[in-house]
């Protein structure tokens, strides 16, 4: 297990560093730099500016200058604000991390019994109205489903205020909190549940007309136990590669459900950067978000182990 997370580690040190290095001359290769951005000003204005944040500099020297400080653990200094994109990306990030694993754990707790009652159930009233339910929320896009929720829940509804921007999770705000944080919770949890529901049901279909499944009902155990014990349980690998494959499809999804509805997460700084063309901050998210995602699909390869103790890593 040692033996194969230091070879997995080694793997995603080299993923990173040549994701670095594509991202970086990627960006900088743009049509349009910082100082373009800036709007319709003086020439001069533009090339001080490019002087002064080493634009008009090779990319490869560049490139130096952005490694350097990376090695010492710092991310560089925005373009737009001059200020340290650590502790810019910092509470964006955990807005961002909280949005998904929260929503994403709820959605699990309620998919799970829905997508094994729904196998169980072939065919049924119950399995096809969940059916249906499923494909409409894995048709329908994230940024869709954001931006008529914001139509029809805040133009024409004051119940949720999103546009109060509260990060301060102080008790005496609460209600202030959660009227900005139900609608993107909700609609992500939806998004969520549609992809879960349908991937367990499948799981579960292939399982339970396995063998083994009609020799423990053969001998005489209650149903709850064949399913939740024997079927169930082997059902679980297949749903966690599931899992692991959508990690990055969930936050690019929440991405836009951010920009749309003002949540305060990596979304709306993302778009910000880009559309500033602040090249420093672009790729201090890019980085973090690669290497969250990569250590979210290292997570899943270990929970192979801790389902399946016979799934040896060689």
């Amino acid at each position: 297990m040692l033996n194969y997370l230091f070879k997995k580690l080694k793997i995603l040190i080299l993923v990173l560093v040549s994701t670095i290095m594509v991202l970086f001359f990627f960006y900088v290769s743009l049509p349009a730099d910082f100082a373009s951005a800036q709007g319709p000003i003086p020439l001069e204005d533009k090339i001080a500016i490019r002087h002064k944040l080493h634009l008009d500099e090779s990319n490869a020297a560049q490139f130096k200058y952005w490694v350097m400080g990376l090695l010492k653990g710092n991310l560089g200094n925005s373009f737009a604000t001059g200020t340290s994109i650590n502790s810019v990306i910092g509470p964006c990030l955990k807005n961002t991390l909280k949005l998904n694993i929260i929503s994403f754990l709820i959605s699990l707790i309620i998919a799970i019994p829905i997508g094994i009652k729904s196998a169980c159930k072939k065919y049924s009233f119950f399995d096809t109205l969940f059916n249906v339910i499923s494909l409409i929320g894995i048709s329908v896009p994230a940024f869709a489903l954001a931006v008529t929720s914001k139509y029809f829940f805040t133009y024409n509804s004051t119940v949720f205020d999103i546009f109060a921007r509260h990060r301060n999770w102080n008790f005496l705000k609460y209600s202030n909190t959660m009227n900005h944080l139900i609608l993107p919770y909700l609609i992500t949890i939806l998004i969520n549940l549609a992809t879960l529901i349908k991937y367990t049901r499948s799981s579960m279909l292939d399982v339970i007309l396995q063998d083994y499944v009609r020799t423990a009902r053969a001998k005489g155990l209650k149903e709850n136990k064949v399913i939740y014990k024997h079927a169930f349980k082997n059902a679980l690998l297949p749903i966690t590669t599931i899992i692991g494959l959508s990690i990055p499809q969930i936050f690019a999804g929440s991405f836009f459900i951010e920009i749309v509805l003002g949540y305060p997460g990596i979304g709306p700084l993302s778009y910000q950067a880009v559309f500033m063309r602040d090249y420093p901050m672009m790729m201090g998210i890019s980085i973090v978000m690669c290497l969250v995602i990569m250590l979210a699909n290292l997570f899943t390869d270990i929970c192979y182990r801790l389902i399946d103790p016979r799934i040896k890593f060689n």
